[in-house]
């Protein structure tokens, strides 16, 4: 399982340089993933 976060939105928060856990992403690449699965949970 991967951690994707999204770029734009760290930088809106101002968070970028706290992130401790996954990776900075985009929201492509998120959607892309998400689009893959048969079932989102949350």
């Amino acid at each position: 399982m991967h951690i994707l976060v999204c770029g734009t939105c760290l930088d809106f928060f101002g968070l970028k340089a706290e992130l401790a856990a996954g990776t900075t992403s985009n929201m492509q690449d998120i959607a892309q993933v998400l689009s893959r699965g048969t079932v989102l949970r949350m």
